[in-house]
């Protein structure tokens, strides 16, 4: 069992930390990377937030100022760590038993976790190369570079208010788990948090398609296969690690 006995030989459930560190460890590499964003680099700081009330302003020019600064590297940085803390809920198992009578051996312990948030961070450092490909040719399909680069960088920085979410998320799963199987409950609202990040996302991409006068429905299929499908295929692969 998971469970450790006391003295008297009642089962003691197990502490949350060993499932917790390597969460925590992810979310403490994005807060330093969210300080040094603050710090050194206002432009992309100020875009991320502006951005994600004032898209339209973004699109119309603003978003150079995003491209050409040396905090790009921490947004791509952050959303790397984004995909590490997805990896680690994607790691968390359900309890076999519901009324914890029956508790099998969980995989998620120590080297799981660990490496399920690794095995995301890969994930999340592979999809860079792979979505510049995606928007390069997409771009190329549509005949308008100009969008695809501008879905481009709004993709970055909803990226950075996706980690920051995420990491809120992990602090406030760690507070309120008391034992273990707590822990679980980080799973369903970190995945809930991504699930929620690719509607907003796609709603922007949608709006940059009409307002650069393309098509609509070219705009669904480039959401379609270029961006929600493999989204689906990585977080599935997640889940099966």
């Amino acid at each position: 069992t998971n469970f450790v006995p006391m003295f008297d030989g009642t089962p003691l459930p197990p502490a949350p930390w060993e499932a917790l560190l390597p969460a925590l460890v992810v979310a403490a590499l994005s807060a330093a990377l969210f300080a040094v964003l603050r710090l050194g680099h206002a432009g992309e700081w100020a875009l991320t937030w502006s951005g994600l009330v004032k898209p339209r302003s973004m699109w119309m020019g603003r978003h150079g100022e995003g491209g050409r600064s040396a905090g790009v590297g921490i947004g791509h940085a952050l959303g790397v760590c984004s995909w590490g803390l997805i990896g680690w809920a994607a790691g968390l198992a359900p309890w076999e038993d519901p009324g914890l009578v029956l508790l099998q051996e969980p995989r998620w312990w120590g080297l799981d976790l660990s490496a399920g948030a690794f095995s995301g961070m890969v994930v999340g450092g592979l999809t860079l190369p792979m979505r510049w490909a995606a928007r390069q040719f997409g771009g190329w399909m549509a005949e308008a570079p100009e969008a695809t680069w501008q879905h481009g960088e709004t993709d970055r920085l909803l990226r950075n208010v996706l980690a920051a979410l995420l990491v809120v998320e992990v602090l406030l799963v760690a507070v309120q788990s008391r034992v273990a199987e707590d822990v679980v409950a980080g799973q369903i609202l970190i995945l809930f948090t991504f699930l929620c990040f690719l509607v907003l996302r796609s709603f922007r991409l949608l709006q940059l398609f009409q307002l650069s006068k393309l098509s609509i429905g070219w705009g669904i299929a480039y959401l379609c296969t270029l961006e929600l499908i493999p989204s689906w295929v990585l977080v599935s692969a997640l889940l099966a690690w």
